[in-house]
Parts: structure tokens; C-alpha cells; sequence
């Protein structure tokens, strides 16, 4: 039987761990007083690790909303501004303004998009839906919203390999097709870009390869940071989204900062000097 005195005594260390005060307690000695105080004790480590948790999760909130906030005003503010001109401006200027509008309008829209994916696949609320696929299929896919993008530039796609591929189509044509947006603004105009895709034990992969100068050690750094690395018109948003959504699915990208890496060396015998981004799917 526990005494009394002992029972006080752990209903008051039971309440100071509810106050958030860290305690000790673990016992090695026998008896179910000991056991009581050993799970009184993960109970307490359990509770500040979540207490932990939460805190990390809201600081990484904040840090995001931050930077989505900032990122938001900077166009929104820039449009603004070509509005409020648009009433004064001659007609050879306003003809001008409304095209920046229209830019900064389809650029924002794109922002907004890439974020709440980013903030649905962060919450772990994308349930991939796994099947085998044609690298091809997913290529076609990637490429159909950047026709456009490509066309302006006069940018020809350039294609090498096949290969079979288990993944979320939707999903991992988003991640292609923002790499290879990334690629289109590295890429001089008139210039190709490559996509090859393949196989080994290990993974299956698709990698994309710019026509420009490479990227630099301090460049590579950056690239997966939210809102810091990207391409030099970019927002720092489109490939850490790939990354995420390749993770999501088993894999990873990898980057090689100029020239054809190996394995896709192995399959053109062309040349290229600019950055290769490999999506790999792990087996």
C-alpha cells in the first residue's frame, strides 16, 4: 500500500508537470511506487516533446507567412502603382503598363498556386496515387502549361531514353514542369533544353539540362530554399515544390552544376554546358 504522504508527493510533482516545470523522477528501485514515478516520468517527456513540436511548428508558420506576405506584396504593390498611371498615361504607355499588368497578374496567380500545393503537401494532406506511367506521359504532361513559355523563347525540347516510372502522374509532372520552368529561364533564347530519363537498380529518373552558363557552388546552396534560391525571374518557390513532391513519393533531386552528369551523358552525344536537375523515383 502507498502511503498517504507518498501519494501527496507525486500529486504535486503531477501538477507542476502540467505547469510545465521539468522534472526528475526516474527510479530504478522496485515496487509500483518506482513504476508509478518511471511513467510519471515519460508521461512528463512525452508532454515537453510535443510541447517542442508545436512551439518549432508555429515559429515555421510564422517564418512562412512572413515570407508569403512578402512575397505577395512586392507584385501586388508593383500593380498597383501601374493602376493608379494607367489614368495619366498616354496610349502608347498605357498600352505598355497593361501588358506589365497582365504579367504581373499571371505571375501572381501562379505564386498563389504554387503555395497553397506547398502548404497542402507541408500538412500532409496529398495522398499520392502511385501507378506505373511512361516517363513520356509525364514528360507531355510537364510540357503542356510551358508551350507557351517555350514558343516566346524559341526554345526546342530536345528528348533522350525511356524508362517505366511508379508515381502520382499529376504530381510529379508538377515537379518536372517546374524544373524545366527553372531550365527555360537559365537558358539563353533559341537554345535547347534537354530532358532525358532512364533506369538502374537503384531508381528510375528523369533529368533536365539547361543551355546556359551553369550554376555556381554558392548557387546550389540555395536552390531548395524556400524563397531564396530559383531561377533569376523566379520567386524561390517552384523547386523546393519539387523537392517536396518528390520526397513525397520516395525520391529525391539531385543537381549537377554544369555539364551532362554520366548517366545522361551515356545516352546524346551532345554537348551541354548548363546546370542538369535529376528527378530521381527510388525502387
Amino acid at each position: 500500500w502507498l502511503s498517504k504522504r507518498k501519494i501527496e508527493e507525486l500529486s504535486a510533482i503531477v501538477r507542476r508537470v502540467a505547469d510545465g516545470e521539468s522534472v526528475e523522477l526516474l527510479d530504478n528501485r522496485e515496487g509500483p511506487l518506482s513504476i508509478l514515478r518511471n511513467d510519471i516520468q515519460t508521461l512528463a517527456r512525452l508532454k515537453q516533446e510535443q510541447a517542442d513540436a508545436l512551439q518549432h511548428d508555429k515559429e515555421k508558420l510564422k517564418d512562412s507567412l512572413s515570407d508569403i506576405s512578402h512575397q505577395l506584396k512586392t507584385p501586388l504593390t508593383s500593380m498597383l502603382v501601374m493602376a493608379d498611371l494607367l489614368e495619366t498615361a498616354p496610349p502608347e504607355k498605357q498600352k505598355e503598363l497593361v501588358r506589365n499588368l497582365q504579367t504581373g497578374l499571371t505571375r501572381t496567380q501562379w505564386l498563389t498556386d504554387a503555395l497553397l500545393k506547398m502548404a497542402k503537401l507541408d500538412a500532409d494532406a496529398v495522398e499520392f496515387n502511385i501507378r506505373t506511367a511512361n516517363a513520356q506521359e509525364v514528360i507531355s504532361r510537364a510540357l503542356e502549361p510551358l508551350r507557351i513559355l517555350l514558343e516566346m523563347k524559341d526554345q526546342q525540347i530536345r528528348t533522350a531514353g525511356e524508362a517505366e516510372l511508379r508515381c502520382d502522374v499529376r504530381w510529379t509532372a508538377e515537379a518536372l514542369g517546374n524544373v524545366i520552368k527553372n531550365a527555360s529561364e537559365y537558358t539563353p533564347a533559341g537554345e535547347p533544353i534537354l530532358i532525358a530519363c532512364g533506369e538502374n537498380p537503384i531508381c528510375t529518373w528523369i533529368s533536365v539540362t539547361d543551355s546556359g552558363e551553369g550554376l555556381k557552388s554558392e548557387q546550389l546552396a540555395r536552390l531548395f530554399r524556400r524563397f531564396q534560391g530559383g531561377a533569376p525571374a523566379g520567386y524561390g518557390i517552384g523547386l523546393p515544390l519539387a523537392q517536396t513532391i518528390l520526397r513525397g513519393q520516395n525520391g529525391d533531386i539531385d543537381v549537377d552544376g554544369a555539364g551532362l552528369p554520366p548517366h545522361v551523358a551515356a545516352l546524346t552525344g551532345d554537348e551541354y554546358t548548363g546546370a542538369t536537375f535529376t528527378l530521381k523515383l527510388y525502387r
